[in-house]
């Protein structure tokens, strides 16, 4: 995970165990490959480090937290920011529902 130009503090595998999202203290989530391990897309939007990411059982969304007091909600085919969640305080962890 040389892309990164700083500590990488989660990581998250899709179901199908094709991607792994890392997210970082350089403020950005890089999507790899894990079949020959290239980066294939980096996720840019949150203004401080990501904290936490969980991914949605179907593989399709991506939710980051981050010490910049968002939840952001990615949708994982394009890398698109769907929405922004505002909390008071920096989120340190988020978790999904098995469900979901």
């Amino acid at each position: 995970m040389t892309d990164h130009r700083a500590f990488v503090r989660t990581l998250v595998l899709s179901p199908d165990n094709q991607r792994l999202f890392s997210g970082s203290t350089d403020k950005k989530i890089k999507e790899w490959d894990t079949q020959n391990g290239q980066c294939v897309r980096t996720l840019t939007g949150h203004s401080s480090w990501i904290n936490s990411l969980v991914i949605s059982k179907d593989g399709r969304k991506l939710f980051s937290a981050s010490a910049d007091q968002t939840i952001k909600e990615w949708d994982t085919r394009d890398g698109r920011c769907l929405r922004t969640l505002i909390s008071d305080e920096p989120i340190q962890s988020i978790v999904m529902s098995k469900d979901y």
